[in-house]
């Protein structure tokens, strides 16, 4: 916003905060700007926001100028936010249209009836684990698709991978397991084996999950051609709500890519882990669909991040060394 008013205004005498020979630009040209980012609040309504029998509207609403500094900092505390917030978003509408500035406002995403990625993805997850194994009711593959092209990375050949195993092997020993002993990943399905590394070798080590004295054998791994995969390790971050265009549709883009990346890290109890690795081992498989060679996540266990290739002849095994682990780390609460 800062670089518009530079390229589009001009310098004048700011009408908002008093300041002089400053840039400036005029309200019109930031209706468009605004208004996308009007687009995810709503009057706090009772039914949606808050029930009037157990609360008021003031427990959940604020001005629309609090939330919007509130979330995103836009306006400097000089300016007067509420004046101008609403100048800005009443430009174009009639008098009878227009917005009342002292109304409260929530987030769309605090409705009541909202539907977050979470639960889109959990009702997702449902459908495929226990009705409907390969035509689910609820598909969420379109969207999927849209989103994951965005988090497309390259990978250079020979670019630098580990992969470990709890006790002694060669170098001939080191890669996925056969077809008939490929057992259900987080990634894999039963007999569809491949690739899982790690980007060190600490945390390929603690991804086995070794206990003290145990021998470890780490393989470093180089890929033999251009590796293209999806990027789900980070969490997605939008800095500013004028970098978008549709400012509601990024934001639920964002929670859903964030909320993948949190499944893929989430501990899964070994007893049931082949029914609870269907919904992660879908998404793998849309991936591959989609012509990517793997995924990337973060590791809940090490400080780095695993990979999961689907073609394991894109790799060639390097060498091998063994370790002995002499400490392990355990959390709990």
């Amino acid at each position: 916003m800062i670089d518009k008013i530079k390229n589009e205004g001009f310098i004048s005498d700011c009408d908002y905060c008093g300041e002089q020979n400053v840039p400036a630009i005029n309200i019109e040209m930031l209706v468009g700007d605004f208004e996308n980012l009007f687009s995810i609040y709503e009057p706090t309504t009772h039914g949606e926001h808050y029930n009037y029998h157990l609360q008021c509207a003031t427990d959940n609403g604020n001005l629309l100028e609090e939330l919007i500094q509130e979330d995103w900092q836009v306006f400097s505390d000089e300016t007067n936010q509420n004046e101008l917030l609403f100048d800005i978003l009443n430009y174009h509408r009639d008098f009878e249209d227009s917005l009342d500035r002292h109304e409260l406002y929530s987030k769309n995403s605090s409705a009541f009836t909202y539907v977050s990625s979470s639960e889109m993805w959990n009702e997702f997850s449902n459908s495929i684990k226990r009705r409907n194994r390969y035509f689910p009711e609820y598909d969420l593959s379109n969207e999927l698709k849209m989103l994951l092209h965005n988090k497309k990375v390259l990978f250079d050949p020979n670019s630098q991978f580990y992969r470990a195993r709890i006790g002694r092997y060669s170098v001939e020993e080191m890669g996925p397991p056969p077809y008939d002993k490929a057992t259900s990943g987080r990634v894999n399905p039963r007999g569809i084996p491949y690739l899982y590394v790690a980007s060190d070798k600490y945390t390929c080590i603690a991804e086995t999950r070794p206990w003290i004295g145990a021998k470890v054998t780490v393989a470093t791994i180089h890929a033999n051609k251009q590796l293209k995969i999806i990027d789900l390790s980070s969490k997605e971050f939008l800095s500013s709500p004028f970098l978008s265009d549709d400012l509601s549709q990024t934001i639920q883009a964002q929670e859903l890519l964030n909320y993948l990346a949190y499944i893929l890290t989430k501990p899964i109890d070994p007893s049931v882990s082949d029914i609870e690795y269907i919904p992660t081992q879908y998404l793998a498989e849309l991936i591959k669909n989609l012509g990517y060679d793997g995924l990337k996540y973060k590791s809940s266990l090490g400080s780095g991040v695993n990979y999961v290739f689907f073609y394991p002849d894109m790799f060639d095994i390097m060498t091998t060394h063994e370790f002995d682990v002499t400490a392990v780390g355990y959390d709990y609460n």
